[in-house]
C-alpha cells in the first residue's frame, strides 16, 4: 500500500507539467506566497525525491524549498497547512539521505523563527474552526522537533476551540447546522496526526475516543465505489477520498496494536476502496481534481477557492499522511460488507445510509440550498459509474460554478401533482420516521409537507436494487434524474411509458416504476454532470424500482 500511495502521489504530480510548475513559481515569487498549494506541491516533489522518483526536478525542488522556508515568517500564506508538511518532508529527505545536511540544517533554522499563521486562539473560549486546528497541528510538530520550545498549554488553548465541535458520534462539526462531511474528515485527519507523532495533552482521551467512534462511523457511511459522502463545502474532489484513507490507516494500525486483526483488516480494506476511487479517476486524460469531465479551465463543479492549484495537490498531501499512517503488515480484507445495514447521523449532519449487497442510498433530509437538494442524493452500487443515477444532489443556487443560468433542483425528492404541474422537496426538511435493517434489507421511512399536503417516502436497499415508494392523499411524484452530460459524454436515455433505461461505461441503470413518466423538461446541475429531470406520477401510490447491470 505504501508503494500505491506513492504512485498515486505521483500522478498528481503529473497533473502539472514541467511549464505549469516553472509559472506557478514565478507567480509566487511575484506575488510571495498567499496561500498553501505551493508549499503542498513543493512538499509532494520532495517525497517523490526521497523515493527515487522525478529526479529532473530535484534543482527546482531545492530552490523552492528554500522560498517556501524563507516565507513562513514573512507571509500570512496558509503556513497552518503546510509547516506540519515541510517538516515531515524533512525528515525523509534526511532519512533517504536525498538532500545534504547542511541545506536541511539551513531549512530547519528557518522554521525556528516564529511562525505567521492565519489563525491561532487567544482564548479557550474563542469560536475558531479547524484552520486553528491546523495551526496546533504544525506548531506541535515544531516543537517535538526542537524548533521551539515545548508549550503544551498553548497546544492545549488552540485543541480547547477544536473539541467542543465534536458532535455525540466523535464528527467535527465545521459549521452550526450543514456541518460538511469532508471538514469531518479533514479535521479527523488533522487530530490523527497530533495522535500519531505522540501528543499527551489535557485532551488525549477525548480525542482518541472520538476518533475511534467516528472511525468506526466512517466504515459504514462509504459507499461501496469507495467514496466519502457527498455533501456540503469542497465535496467531489479527489482529494475526498485521500482524506478517507487517512483515517482508516491510522484506525487500521489502531486496532492492529489491540489485536483486532479483523477490524484492522476492514479498515485497510476501506483505505484500499479509497484509493481505487482515486486510481479509476486519475485513469483519466487529463488529470482532473474535481470528479467530472468539464474543462479545467471552466472551473465547473468548483467552489470559488477550490482551484486547480490548490485542490489537485491537496489529495497527494493526504494521501502522503495515509503513507505516513500505513502498515503494510495489515492483510487488506477480502470480501467487501455486503450485510444490510441502516445508519443516521446526527441532525448537524442531517444524513441516512443504507446499504444492502453491492447497492448503497444516502438521504439528506434537510439539505444546505447552496450546494445540495434534500431528498435520496446518492445511489452507488459496486463497480459501477457513481454518477450513472446520482452521486450527489445538486441545487438551483449553487455557490460553485455550473454552466447552466437556470438549472433546477436535483434528487430524487417526493413530490405532487398540482393543476398538471408537479412540485418537488427538494428544500427543507424531511422528517425521519424510521429507519432500520433486517436480514434482507436496509429501509428508511420519511415525511415532508408539500403545499400543505403530506407525503410519505420509502426508500428500501436490497441485493437487487433500491426501491423507493411514494404515496398521500392526491397524485404523488418521483423526480427522477437522468445522467445527460459529464463535460466529455452525451447520455441519450431511453424512455417509455414506465421505464427509463441509462446507458453510461459500459453499465445501464433501469428505473422502473408503477406510474407515468412525464418529462419536465428541464436540467439540474450538480458537481459531477448535467441531469435531464423525468418524474413519475401516480393516484395515492407509486413505485419505483431502480437497479444498475
Amino acid at each position: 500500500m505504501k508503494n500505491r500511495y506513492l504512485n498515486i502521489m505521483e500522478l498528481a504530480l503529473e497533473a502539472y507539467s514541467t511549464e505549469q510548475i516553472d509559472e506557478y513559481f514565478d507567480e509566487v515569487k511575484q506575488n510571495g506566497l498567499t496561500e498553501h498549494g505551493f508549499a503542498r506541491l513543493t512538499v509532494n516533489i520532495g517525497t517523490m525525491l526521497a523515493h527515487g522518483r522525478k529526479e529532473e526536478l530535484y534543482e527546482r525542488f531545492i530552490e523552492m524549498m528554500s522560498f517556501c522556508c524563507s516565507h513562513v515568517s514573512t507571509d500570512l500564506a496558509a503556513n497552518d497547512f503546510s509547516v506540519q508538511e515541510m517538516l515531515v518532508c524533512f525528515d525523509l529527505l534526511e532519512e533517504r539521505g536525498t538532500v545534504d545536511r547542511e541545506t536541511l540544517a539551513a531549512w530547519r533554522d528557518q522554521l525556528k523563527k516564529p511562525v505567521i499563521y492565519n489563525e491561532v486562539a487567544k482564548s479557550p473560549d474563542q469560536l475558531a474552526y479547524n484552520w486553528v486546528l491546523f495551526s496546533a497541528t504544525s506548531e506541535f510538530l515544531r516543537m517535538k522537533r526542537g524548533l521551539c520550545p515545548m508549550d503544551m498549554d498553548f497546544i492545549d488553548m488552540q485543541l480547547a476551540t477544536q473539541i467542543v465541535h465534536i458532535d455525540e458520534n466523535g464528527m467535527y462539526r465545521d459549521a452550526e447546522i450543514h456541518a460538511p462531511i469532508v471538514y469531518d474528515n479533514v479535521s479527523r485527519t488533522l487530530f490523527s496526526i497530533l495522535m500519531y507523532y505522540g501528543y499527551d495533552g489535557k485532551y488525549r482521551e477525548k480525542i482518541d475516543e472520538s476518533l475511534r467512534r467516528a472511525g468506526l462511523l466512517s466504515l459504514r457511511m462509504q459507499s461501496p465505489t469507495g467514496e466519502i459522502p457527498s455533501t456540503g463545502r469542497s465535496n467531489q474532489f479527489y482529494h475526498n477520498e485521500a482524506h478517507l484513507a487517512s483515517i482508516c490507516e491510522y484506525e487500521a494500525a489502531r486496532y492492529k496494536k489491540e489485536g483486532n486483526h479483523a477490524l484492522a483488516s476492514r479498515f485497510k480494506r476501506a483505505a484500499s476502496d479509497a484509493l481505487a476511487s482515486i486510481e479509476r479517476g486519475f485513469s483519466q486524460r487529463p488529470i482532473h481534481h474535481v470528479k467530472n469531465r468539464f474543462p479545467l479551465e471552466s472551473k465547473y463543479g468548483c467552489d470559488g477557492y477550490g482551484y486547480f492549484n490548490k485542490y489537485m495537490i491537496t489529495a497527494a498531501s493526504f494521501l502522503n499522511w495515509a503513507r505516513i499512517f500505513c502498515d503494510d503488515s495489515i492483510e487488506i480484507a477480502k470480501d467487501p460488507v455486503t450485510k444490510p445495514d441502516a445508519l443516521t447521523l446526527t441532525e448537524d449532519f442531517h444524513l441516512t445510509f443504507l446499504r444492502a449487497g453491492d447497492y448503497f442510498a444516502q438521504i439528506d433530509t434537510n439539505a444546505n440550498p447552496k450546494q445540495e437538494a434534500s431528498g435520496l442524493c446518492r445511489i452507488h452500487k459496486r463497480g459501477a459509474p457513481s454518477e450513472i443515477c446520482l452521486s450527489s444532489a445538486g441545487t438551483s443556487t449553487p455557490i460553485y460554478y455550473t454552466d447552466v443560468e437556470e438549472c433546477s433542483d436535483l434528487s430524487f425528492a417526493a413530490g405532487i401533482v398540482k393543476r398538471g404541474e408537479a412540485v418537488f422537496k427538494t428544500r427543507g426538511e424531511y422528517k425521519l420516521v424510521s429507519c432500520c435493517a433486517t436480514d434482507n434489507a436496509a429501509t428508511a421511512t420519511l415525511e415532508c409537507e408539500i403545499d400543505g399536503e403530506k407525503i410519505s417516502l420509502s426508500v428500501s436497499v436490497t441485493e437487487n436494487g433500491v426501491d423507493i415508494t411514494v404515496w398521500g392523499e392526491g397524485e404523488v411524484a418521483l423526480m427522477l434524474p437522468t445522467l445527460d452530460f459529464d463535460g466529455e459524454t452525451r447520455v441519450t436515455p431511453k424512455v417509455s411509458e414506465r421505464d427509463i433505461e441509462i446507458s453510461y461505461r459500459s453499465h445501464t441503470a433501469k428505473y422502473t416504476t408503477s406510474g407515468e413518466i412525464s418529462d419536465t423538461h428541464t436540467i439540474g446541475c450538480n458537481r459531477n454532470a448535467h441531469y435531464k429531470i423525468f418524474y413519475t406520477h401516480a393516484k395515492n401510490h407509486l413505485t419505483t424500482h431502480i437497479s444498475i447491470d
